[in-house]
């Protein structure tokens, strides 16, 4: 993921990803608001989330996240 902070205002670009909360949980506290319940300080004005293969009209499995980071390591 990318985080792109300036005077244009806070973009978050996922790239091709599989967003999960363990990906958006990772982001600074700042946008999160993890400690005592607070709410985030800042605010996102944009997500640019691809989703090449989000809803596919053919029957595709693909690996697990986990399968396919063990495929990259081993490679």
């Amino acid at each position: 993921m990318f985080l792109f902070e300036g005077s244009f205002g806070n973009i978050l670009h996922t790239g091709d990803c599989r967003l999960t909360l363990d990906c958006l949980h990772s982001l600074p506290e700042k946008y999160v608001g993890r400690s005592h319940g607070m709410k985030p300080k800042c605010s996102l004005g944009y997500i640019f989330l691809d989703c090449t293969f989000g809803k596919s009209s053919h029957s595709q499995r693909f690996p697990t996240k986990h399968s396919a980071i063990r495929q990259v390591i081993w490679l």
